[in-house]
């Protein structure tokens, strides 16, 4: 195969999955390929995935302003006129950006669906799409069978592509003996069983949820340390005054952090509480430690997570529902505990390696290429 220009746009690299996603595609198509990654704004301090991007994938970042800014399709425009790739993969919202230079270039694009496709995003984002896909030939990438099941509801059954998200297997880091130092400061005693939340603070989180579950889990005697991980965004306040209230000292607000794989490494269950998703880069993260998820069945979970073999579901949203399933989790054997982390050991191996993901999206570029 001849090496191809390939170009991922993401509106920004703040720390969250589908930025994550991004960056590990983008290394492992480097590999044989002239991979870059577009972030249209300015990368900030505190966007530490900018220094995960290794040399080999070239970084663009485009200065965009705050908010929306009708003058800058201009700039995108200037930048492939200039630099010619022969495939544009876009993610999330830049695609507002750089859909008139693709159609005016003619350049295959790809536009991968990082959630329910009903839930993505607004009206006019989801009808921007729906041009682009069936009138401008855009590829749609699903990133699990009900986002693809989704998609196909919302823009046509003739969008047929499938590819599941893929991480690099995650090992502990060099921080590891001082993140465990740090969680044992927070546990009340040293039975205490830790479980973590890795997300930003946000209603899609519904971390509001998984505090009330924890906090009724403990009133009934489990001893109990609930980390909660992440962005501090539009819910944090309202979900520290939610702790303060129910005088829950056994939930921590940790923050963001960059050694994630230490905290799964130190924790008993990962709690994701998710009223909507696509395909959580933070459940493969959590299934390549072999630390056992304990999930809200909400968008491509269940396409990753058989309940009671590769970690456990809720039956529904509700707080008694995970309440449920989190008590499942708690009063396992190890022996049903070693055998579930064996389970999720294949299952990453199988279907969520960076390699495989990969080698599919390098596949559907070369056919559309070819199909021209």
């Amino acid at each position: 195969m001849p090496a191809l220009k390939i170009f991922h746009f993401l509106p920004t690299l703040v720390t969250a999955g589908a930025e994550k996603f991004v960056i590990a595609l983008a290394r492992e198509q480097a590999r044989e390929h002239d991979v870059t990654i577009v972030a249209l704004s300015e990368p900030t301090p505190d966007m530490f995935f900018k220094d995960t991007i290794p040399d080999s994938v070239r970084l663009i970042c485009m200065n965009k302003k705050p908010g929306a800014d009708l003058l800058f399709p201009l700039k995108v425009l200037a930048l492939l006129r200039r630099e010619k790739p022969d495939i544009i993969n876009t993610h999330l919202r830049s695609i507002y950006y750089t859909f008139p230079g693709q159609i005016i270039f003619r350049i295959p694009a790809f536009h991968t669906i990082h959630n329910m496709a009903d839930r993505e995003a607004g009206d006019s984002y989801r009808k921007l799409l729906n041009i682009l896909f069936n009138r401008f030939g855009f590829t749609a990438v699903s990133i699990s069978p009900r986002v693809l099941a989704s998609v196909k509801a919302l823009y046509g059954s003739r969008h047929e592509l499938m590819i599941e998200n893929g991480i690099d297997p995650h090992a502990p880091t060099d921080q590891l003996d001082a993140t465990r130092a740090e969680i044992e400061q927070l546990k009340q005693s040293p039975e205490t069983r830790v479980l973590i939340n890795i997300g930003r603070l946000s209603k899609q989180k519904n971390q509001s949820m998984l505090i009330d579950a924890v906090h009724r889990l403990t009133s009934e005697g489990m001893d109990l340390c609930l980390l909660i991980l992440g962005d501090f965004h539009e819910e944090t306040e309202n979900l520290k005054a939610q702790v303060s209230e129910l005088g829950a000292h056994n939930i921590h607000f940790v923050g963001t952090r960059s050694n994630v794989s230490d905290f799964l490494a130190c924790s008993d269950l990962f709690c994701l509480s998710s009223s909507h998703e696509g395909l959580p880069i933070t459940l493969l993260e959590a299934i390549s430690m072999g630390t056992i998820p304990v999930c809200t069945p909400a968008g491509g979970i269940p396409d990753v997570i058989e309940d009671g073999k590769t970690g456990y579901l809720s039956a529904s949203f509700t707080c008694d529902s995970y309440v449920t399933a989190l008590r499942r989790a708690l009063t396992a054997s190890e022996e049903q505990n070693e055998e579930m982390r064996h389970a999720m050991t294949r299952l990453f191996r199988d279907r969520y390696s960076i390699e495989h993901c990969a080698k599919r999206y390098l596949d559907a570029y070369t056919t559309k290429l070819h199909d021209r």
